[in-house]
């Protein structure tokens, strides 16, 4: 029974394409293994292009290897049973069931190609357990993919969710609901970020911390406005004094929310929400206001499954990793803190799937985290997060005063300020240096991040 509650609670992959450069965390046992997909798949580290037959000269572009590996956990918590879901599928095996001619050729053979996604159930687990067997194929099966990532899995989640609608009518599948996030890598140079609902993906930069998505709640200005739009209410912060969370797959059995008729709705009618930080195309038109898109849909009712969905450029210097968890994380865990936790753990081992189960176990053994709670961590590179430096001036004699993270010790210092690196420069020689109290660490990091 134990062993079997720890299969049920660990999810993990380690899934290395052919040809691609393959590895894993440190350590040993299933528990410590990373799954990793090398982004530019090249002996020699670099992506040669269009050379020519004779002279071997490259006319196309060269670029720096990258790479990701990843490591997944979840618990029941403070619950006794496990709604939540997640997905974890990298290299040849993500998004195999592609359709549409040449989405091989569209970055090459060697493109990265990874699938990631928690889906927080509610209700029964049915939908998110539906959202974990079938979203990452609607994706590969959409007619955008794979020349419009963005529009794909806005597509994905219409058709995923009216697919579950159209079960759960048939007495299928039971009624459930859930929210998501997903991050989807297509390609060399980006990656495409959906979340519906309240579960959050956030990157580290350098150790500050970037959420790369926005929490969809009934309270929020944005979400106020097209719930009002679309005829309903909010209650003590809850959708029509129901649900805590304003978009989510599933939760047909309110009809007073997410109309029965929905089910019916073309998909190619629907209105595309996601805002893009580097558009696809600068020919994609913007998303319409709430307002625009309730009346455009007049049969939708306040809940949708709608997701945002950004672009983001990978920066090989300073991206490090990305954690996407469940809202059962968050509800302990500031992003900063998740930040400034997940990044201090690497440091001491660089094992993304040790560093997910420490998180998720922090969650709930100390912080007492009473929902369920999922996470993956998504490490860019092989090497663990750099020390970061910050340098002081002290009163007295005009002279810096430095630390690192480390102090004296192998492990970062700093409690949950998402603080920034850099800063400045490092103090010249002959000038007097000493370690920083963890208090004084935190104070100066909040002090960096405000200049």
């Amino acid at each position: 029974m134990a062993m079997a509650q720890q299969q049920q609670q660990q999810q993990q992959l380690d899934s290395t394409p052919p040809g691609f450069t393959s590895g894993s965390g440190s350590g040993s046992g299933s528990s410590r293994d990373s799954g990793r997909v090398v982004l530019i798949c090249a002996e020699t580290g670099r992506r040669i292009a269009n050379a020519d037959a004779e002279t071997g000269s490259v006319k196309g572009r060269t670029e720096p290897r990258v790479s990701i590996r990843h490591g997944a956990y979840q618990s029941q918590g403070g619950r006794s049973y496990q709604e939540d879901a997640l997905v974890a599928v990298a290299g040849r095996d993500a998004f195999a069931t592609a359709t549409t001619s040449g989405s091989s050729a569209e970055h090459g053979d060697d493109a990265a190609r990874a699938f990631f996604g928690v889906f927080d159930g509610h209700g029964g687990t049915d939908c998110a357990h539906y959202l974990r067997d079938t979203l990452m194929d609607a994706v590969a099966q959409s007619s955008q993919f794979p020349h419009d990532v963005s529009a794909a899995l806005g597509e994905a989640f219409h058709r995923t969710d009216r697919s579950f609608g159209a079960k759960f009518a048939a007495g299928e599948l039971d009624a459930s609901g859930a929210t998501a996030v997903c991050v989807t890598f297509w390609g060399d140079e980006r990656y495409f970020i959906a979340n519906t609902g309240d579960c959050r993906a956030v990157l580290s930069r350098r150790g500050r911390s970037i959420e790369l998505t926005t929490d969809h709640k009934p309270d929020a200005p944005k979400e106020r406005e097209r719930i009002k739009a679309c005829g309903g209410f909010i209650e003590d912060g809850y959708i029509n004094g129901m649900l805590g969370c304003s978009r989510a797959f599933g939760d047909y059995h309110f009809e007073s929310l997410k109309p029965w008729h929905d089910v019916d709705i073309d998909v190619d009618s629907q209105e595309r929400q996601p805002l893009s930080s580097t558009p696809e195309s600068e020919e994609a038109a913007p998303a319409p206001a709430p307002e625009v898109a309730a009346a455009r849909n007049p049969s939708s009712g306040p809940l949708t499954c709608a997701p945002d969905v950004f672009v983001q450029d990978i920066d090989v210097e300073e991206d490090e990793f990305i954690v996407l968890a469940c809202d059962g994380l968050w509800d302990v865990f500031s992003s900063n803190n998740c930040i400034e936790y997940t990044r201090q753990r690497l440091r001491v081992h660089n094992d993304a799937a040790l560093a997910a189960r420490e998180l998720v176990d922090e969650a709930v053994v100390r912080r007492n985290a009473t929902d369920n709670v999922t996470a993956i961590v998504v490490c860019f590179g092989d090497e663990p997060p750099p020390q970061r430096q910050y340098v002081r001036m002290s009163e007295g004699d005009h002279t810096d005063a430095t630390s690192s993270e480390d102090g004296e010790g192998s492990e970062e210092r700093g409690g949950g300020g998402g603080g920034g690196g850099g800063g400045l420069p490092r103090s010249g020689s002959g000038r007097i240096r000493y370690s920083l109290s963890q208090g004084a660490l935190a104070a100066l990091a909040n002090a960096l991040d405000k200049c």
